[in-house]
C-alpha cells in the first residue's frame, strides 16, 4: 500500500475516532455544513498529523516514547496549551488530580501551575501549603523538579512530579519574580485542607470594625461567610472589611453567592460573552439574607484573581464597596471542563467575564478605588503574616510588617462613619 493510501486510511480512522470521542462526551456539535474549503483544509491537516505520527512511531530512536497513546497525548497537550494559559489536556490520572484541585483537595506542595509563554508559572500558591511556607507565590516560575528542567516536560509530567505521597520530599528550583532571584527549596508534600474563611481570619479590629478574610471561593464559602458575619454582629459594628488579597478565586457560583449578600436581589453580578451564543449569560444576585447597611471595604492585590475579581468588580460597579490595595491579577476567562469516555478530559476557554458596567477583567484586572502600594519585600512578609496574624495592622512579633492597606481600610471606614454621624 502506498504512503498516500496509508495517509488516507489513517486520516479516516483518526476522523472516526475524533467523532466517537466527541459524541461520547456528549459535547454539543454544530449541525453539519456542506463540504467546502474548511473541510479540505481539515482533512489535509489531519493527514499531515497522522503522517508525522507514523514517521515517529516507526523511526524514533526510543521506541517506548512513541506509542500511539503517548504521541496522541503529546499532540493534545500541545494543541490545548498553545491556545491560552488556562486551556489544557488531562489524561485519566491528570483529570482526577485536576478535579481534586478544583474541589479544594490538595495532596502535594499546594500549587496550581499554568504554561505561560513556554514556561511553567505558578498561578496560585495555596495558603499554608508547603510551597507557600517556602515563599513560592503566584507569578513565580518553576524551573526544575528534583533536578529535572521543566521546559523538557509536558504539563501532565509537571503535575505528576509535583504530586506524591504525603510526607515525601521534592526539590524545587524556581525563579522568585518579586525579587528577581533564582531560588531552591526542598518541600515535604502534605495533605492540605483549607477552610475558605479561616476562624482566625474573623475578628473585630479597632473597636468596631469587622474583618473577614476569604481565602478562596469554594462550595462552602458563602455559608462560612454567613457564619463569620453572625459572629461579628454579636458586637457593635461600624463597618466591614473583606480581605481578598492573595485569593486565587474558585467557583463562579460561590462569587455570585458572596456578592448576593451585599447587593439587592436581581442586580447583575457579572456577565460572560463568548464565541458561542449560549456562552452569553448574565448572572444576577440571589435571594438570601442581606447585609446592606454596613459600610464595606474590599482589600485586593496583584494575587487576587478570577472569582475574587468578579466579586471586587461587582461591588465596585454597584458602589457597594470601596476597593483598596493594588490592581488585581487579571484572570477573567471561563473554562469548560469536558470529561471524555476514557475519563481523560480537556479544559478550554469559552468566554470572558465582564463586570456589570461591561469592564473586561481578563488581562486587565480590577483597579482599586484607593491604591496603596507595598514593596516586594513588604508583600512577601505580609503574605506570611496574613497566615499567622490576619486582621492585624502591626503584629507584635519580630519581623512583622505594617499592613498599610488594612490600616487605610480602617481609616476610610472611620471617615465614612464620621461623615455619617455629622449628617445626623
Amino acid at each position: 500500500m502506498t504512503q498516500t493510501m496509508w495517509g488516507k486510511v489513517i486520516c479516516g480512522i483518526f476522523a472516526v475516532l475524533m467523532w466517537a470521542v466527541v459524541n461520547g462526551a456528549t459535547v454539543p456539535v454544530s449541525p453539519p455544513e456542506p463540504p467546502g474549503k474548511d473541510d479540505t483544509d481539515k482533512y489535509n491537516e489531519l493527514v499531515r498529523l497522522t503522517r508525522i505520527m507514523e514517521l515517529l512511531h516507526n523511526n524514533y530512536v526510543d521506541k517506548d516514547k512513541v506509542s500511539y497513546s503517548r504521541l496522541v497525548d503529546g499532540a493534545l497537550n500541545g494543541m490545548l496549551s498553545s491556545l491560552d494559559p488556562y486551556s489544557s489536556y488531562h489524561s485519566t490520572k491528570g483529570m482526577e488530580q485536576f478535579i481534586d484541585l478544583s474541589e479544594g483537595k490538595f495532596v502535594g506542595i499546594g500549587v496550581i501551575v499554568i504554561y505561560r509563554n513556554g514556561r511553567v508559572e505558578v498561578e496560585s500558591s495555596i495558603h499554608d501549603g508547603p510551597a507557600w511556607k517556602a515563599g513560592i507565590r503566584a507569578g513565580d516560575f518553576i524551573l526544575s523538579i528534583d533536578g529535572e528542567e521543566v521546559k523538557k516536560l509536558s504539563y501532565e509530567q509537571v503535575m505528576n512530579k509535583l504530586k506524591g505521597e504525603s510526607g515525601s520530599k521534592v526539590a524545587i528550583g524556581y525563579f522568585d519574580a518579586a525579587n528577581k532571584q533564582m531560588k531552591k527549596a526542598e518541600l515535604v508534600r502534605e495533605n492540605i485542607d483549607e477552610s475558605p474563611v479561616p476562624y482566625e481570619g474573623v475578628k473585630v479590629i479597632d473597636g468596631s470594625i469587622g474583618y473577614i478574610r476569604i481565602r478562596q471561593f469554594s462550595v462552602d464559602t458563602a455559608d462560612e461567610l454567613d457564619k463569620a458575619i453572625a459572629r461579628l454582629k454579636q458586637h457593635r459594628l461600624d463597618g466591614l472589611i473583606v480581605d481578598l488579597r492573595n485569593n486565587p478565586g474558585g467557583l463562579l457560583v460561590s462569587a455570585i453567592q458572596v456578592c448576593s449578600r451585599f447587593i439587592a436581589t436581581g442586580k447583575m453580578v457579572a456577565r460572560t460573552a463568548g464565541r458561542v451564543k449560549s456562552e452569553d449569560v448574565s448572572y444576577n444576585a440571589q435571594d438570601c439574607d442581606k447585609e446592606m447597611a454596613l459600610p464595606l471595604v474590599i482589600l485586593i492585590n496583584g494575587q487576587s484573581a478570577s472569582a475574587s475579581e468578579v466579586v471586587a468588580g461587582c461591588l465596585k460597579d454597584h458602589r457597594r464597596a470601596v476597593l483598596i490595595g493594588t490592581k488585581s491579577y487579571g484572570k477573567g476567562s471561563v473554562q469548560k471542563i469536558v470529561r471524555l469516555p476514557d475519563n481523560s478530559g480537556v479544559r478550554y476557554t469559552t468566554a470572558l467575564y465582564y463586570t456589570p458596567s461591561s469592564r473586561v477583567i481578563n488581562g486587565r484586572g480590577i483597579e482599586p478605588d484607593i491604591a496603596v502600594a507595598m514593596s516586594p519585600e513588604e508583600n512577601m512578609r505580609l503574605v506570611r503574616q496574613l497566615i499567622r496574624s490576619p486582621g492585624e495592622i502591626r503584629p507584635s512579633y519580630d519581623g512583622a510588617v505594617n499592613d498599610v492597606q488594612l490600616q487605610r481600610a480602617v481609616e476610610i471606614l472611620k471617615g465614612i462613619n464620621l461623615i455619617s454621624a455629622g449628617g445626623e
